[in-house]
C-alpha cells in the first residue's frame, strides 16, 4: 500500500485461487510504487483510470486506487469493477465484495461503527483485530483444503507461517486531513508496535 500527502493511495492484495501460477517476471508489491508514481507526474493518468499495469507480468492480483472523490478497482485475475459507487466495500483475496466470512465480519462491523458519531483510528484498527466469524458463513475454496480455510477465515489471522503481520487503517476526512496508522505483529500475533502519519494541506507531518 502507498498513499500520497493528498489522500489518494493506491494498495494491492493477491488473488487467492487454485492452481494459478505465481510464477511471473515483477512482484505484486511493485503496483502501487507505479500507480502512485504515475499519478504524481502525470495528473492525466489518475484521471483516466488507467494505472500503467503489464497484467500479464504479475501473478494474480487485485488493486485499488483512487481517493476521497473516487475509488477503483482492477484485477488480473476476477472482473475489474471500476469506479466503486459510495458506500462500504470490502477486497479480501477474492473477487470485490465476495461473501467470504472475514469480509462479511468485517462490512457488518463497520457498517455499526459508521452509524456512532465517533469513528476513531483505535477502533478501527480493533475491527481488523477480530479473530471471530460466524461459523454459518460458507467457507471459501482456494485449493487449500478445510482446515487451513476455516483457519484463514477471521479478518485476524494468528499463525506463525501465515498470520496477520500488520494492520493499516487509512483516513481522509471531508477536509482533506489525512491518517495513515499501521500496528504491526509477531508470528504469535502480539502486538510490536504502532506507526501513525498525518498530512495536512498536502505534506505530511
Amino acid at each position: 500500500m502507498g498513499v500520497l500527502p493528498d489522500g489518494r493511495f493506491a494498495a494491492v492484495t493477491n488473488a487467492r485461487v487454485p492452481g494459478a501460477s505465481r510464477a511471473r517476471p515483477r512482484s505484486r508489491g511493485s503496483i502501487p510504487l507505479d500507480v502512485l508514481t504515475a499519478v504524481a507526474e502525470d495528473e492525466a493518468a489518475h484521471s483516466a483510470q488507467t494505472p500503467p499495469l503489464g497484467s500479464d507480468c504479475y501473478a494474480p492480483f487485485s488493486l485499488l486506487y483512487g481517493g476521497p472523490q473516487q475509488l477503483i478497482h482492477q484485477s488480473n485475475w476476477f472482473a475489474s469493477k471500476g469506479a466503486l459507487k459510495p458506500g462500504i466495500h470490502v477486497l479480501s483475496n477474492g473477487a470485490m465484495n465476495a461473501p467470504w466470512p472475514k469480509s462479511v465480519r468485517l462490512s457488518q462491523s463497520l457498517g455499526a461503527v459508521l452509524e456512532t458519531s465517533e469513528v476513531d483510528l483505535d477502533t478501527l484498527l480493533m475491527l481488523l483485530r477480530e479473530e471471530r466469524v460466524d461459523p454459518a458463513l460458507p467457507l471459501p475454496d482456494t485449493g487449500v483444503g478445510v482446515e487451513l480455510e476455516r483457519r484463514l477465515a477471521p479478518p485476524f489471522i494468528r499463525d506463525p507461517v501465515y498470520g496477520t503481520r500488520a494492520s493499516t487503517v487509512l483516513r481522509v476526512s471531508a477536509a482533506a486531513e489525512v491518517e495513515l496508522c499501521e500496528g504491526s505483529f509477531d508470528p504469535n500475533g502480539e502486538p510490536t508496535g504502532q506507526r501513525l502519519l498525518r498530512s495536512v494541506g498536502g505534506r505530511w507531518r
